[in-house]
């Protein structure tokens, strides 16, 4: 006898509210756009709000009802209707979807403001310069360049600091390696006399190196988790790095 399959279980969301929130003010700018197109065409209006669909699809899940509410109930043609008078009506129904739209997105504002007021924000956590640079990015939603920034500024920073010791310019894992060697360290972390110092001398200069080659360098945030929880632990990361080189600078 055949199986019977389980029933495939709806989608929860897959973009993080920051996320969908940047996407929904796309598409609410690209729906503007439209507005004052001339003519408005059935199939332009159709791609738009397809793609407004699988946006919402994609932040609020499969079964949310913010997508029946936006989807609306189909209009069914009599025939006969002139263009004039189907246009008329494309626009009625994409300005309902733009008021629509421009709720969803305050509401979304309201809830990551009140989000951010009610509960400490990390970045007060982490370094000041890796603040400086990734914030923003981070709160505009761009995760992985929030990341590459952090780790680029921690790549320079140390590169600085070298090339002031040494007079040698150096980058990524190979400056790591040189700067925080256990073998005439730039960069003291501890007591290279004993087992133990020698162990986190190495231990570090790893840390510092792997992070250059799986983090940093170009198109390694590829294959990283880069939803928002990701990110910030990344951020930690680095931060951390930032702080212990800056002990011993």
């Amino acid at each position: 006898m055949p199986r019977n399959h389980p029933p495939r279980q709806p989608q929860g969301p897959t973009l993080s509210p920051d996320q969908a929130r940047i996407q929904l003010e796309r598409c609410l700018k690209r729906a503007n756009e439209l507005l004052q197109e001339q003519p408005l065409t059935e199939q332009r209006f159709e791609v738009w709000r397809m793609n407004a669909w699988e946006v919402l699809k994609a932040g609020f899940g499969e079964e949310h009802g913010h997508l029946h509410t936006f989807m609306g109930q189909r209009r069914i043609s009599l025939g006969g209707e002139s263009e004039h008078y189907l246009e008329a009506e494309r626009r009625k129904r994409l300005k309902r979807k733009i008021d629509f739209l421009e709720a969803l997105i305050e509401d979304l504002t309201t809830v990551d403001a009140q989000t951010e007021s009610s509960g400490p924000d990390f970045f007060g956590d982490l370094d000041i310069d890796i603040r400086r640079v990734s914030q923003q990015l981070f709160k505009d939603g761009h995760f992985a360049d929030s990341i590459s920034a952090g780790f680029k500024e921690l790549n320079n920073q140390v590169k600085q600091g070298y090339e002031e010791r040494r007079g040698i310019e150096l980058d990524g894992a190979d400056l790591m390696r040189k700067a925080f060697s256990p073998n005439n360290p730039v960069f003291v972390f501890a007591d290279q006399s004993s087992e133990t110092g020698a162990n986190i001398q190495q231990g570090f200069m790893e840390l510092f190196a792997g992070s250059m080659i799986g983090i940093r360098n170009p198109h390694a945030h590829e294959n990283l988790s880069l939803d928002s929880d990701g990110a910030k632990h990344f951020l930690y990361l680095a931060s951390l790095l930032m702080k212990k080189f800056k002990t011993v600078r």
